[in-house]
């Protein structure tokens, strides 16, 4: 009998503190993950001794230590003996199979036509929520474009992800807020005067293997592109997940040219959803499971 054990170190949720189990509440949960969940803190973390680097670990939500240790019953996560990381919930929690999609062969002429008329009134209003009464959940709209995904449309295979792709600064998160922050375009800042973001997207390219997030900045008043690589390989559980989910592996970063020395131990892995990709937009989910979307740039 196959067996796993969840062994989290620090877990939040709800609104009240524990100690055994150490548990704290979800509103001091969610900023710890952030802050504690960057790279920098999660590398010094591992290269403590265990009574040093513990506390830096970043804690982990109920919901993902539930989802991971569901996926592991289900069969949906193998290849687990110990999950004892927040890194390994996390990607055992994200093990899922793809929401779901349209079979073009299934369809009728006239089913196709109204759900490609659904389509572009999703992705208007996404794109254009000034246009809408405002009523509409993004969340909740993105996950229905992903269900109107046509089958054939894998994004592992396809070139039309190789591209430049614009982030729509939706969320409100620490790094988030940061980076609106830093953006001239989101206007001053006295955190610009050090360090201003001119632009920001990501770019996909070497056959769907290679990310680059590119941030064209000013530090002190000199231009300096930022560069954050990470790669892609493309997994499959099924037939139906094959072409839409991805292991994520952060490489390196590059600093007005110049490839930084990192740690080994800050190319960490995670799993990444495409879930849904046309002519303008991409819908992709991380760790955390929510999903963000981007517009194609130029």
């Amino acid at each position: 009998t196959n067996a796993c054990i969840v062994q989290p170190t620090f877990v939040y949720g709800g609104d009240k503190f524990g100690v055994s189990p150490p548990r704290v509440a979800s509103s001091v949960g969610r900023l710890a993950e952030e802050v504690l969940g960057l790279y920098p803190i999660q590398a010094l973390s591992r290269a403590l001794p265990d009574s040093l680097g513990v506390p830096l670990e970043a804690p982990t939500s109920v919901e993902s230590v539930a989802a991971a240790s569901l996926n592991v019953a289900l069969g949906i996560c193998e290849g687990y003996d110990v999950l004892d990381s927040k890194d390994a919930i996390a990607m055992a929690a994200t093990s899922h199979r793809p929401r779901g999609c349209i079979n073009e062969d299934e369809c009728s002429i006239e089913e196709e036509e109204e759900t490609q008329r659904r389509r572009d009134e999703i992705k208007r209003m996404l794109t254009n929520p000034v246009d809408s009464d405002g009523s509409h959940d993004p969340i909740a709209l993105m996950e229905e474009l992903e269900l109107l995904r046509p089958s054939s449309t894998k994004p592992a295979y396809d070139e039309s992800l190789n591209s430049r792709w614009r982030f729509v600064l939706s969320k409100s998160d620490v790094g988030t807020d940061i980076l609106k922050q830093l953006q001239t375009e989101e206007g001053f800042s006295p955190l610009q005067l050090i360090f201003a973001v001119r632009d920001v997207y990501m770019k996909i390219s070497q056959e769907q293997r290679l990310v680059e997030i590119v941030l064209e900045s000013k530090v002190l008043g000199v231009d300096v592109d930022v560069t954050l690589s990470t790669s892609l390989m493309p997994m499959a559980y099924d037939d139906e997940s094959d072409g839409v989910l991805f292991v994520e592996r952060f490489e390196g970063v590059n600093f007005g040219g110049i490839d930084l020395a990192l740690p080994n131990s800050w190319r960490g892995s995670r799993y990444l959803e495409i879930s849904y990709l046309d002519d303008t937009m991409v819908i992709a989910r991380g760790n955390s499971g929510e999903p963000h979307f981007l517009l194609r740039g130029e």
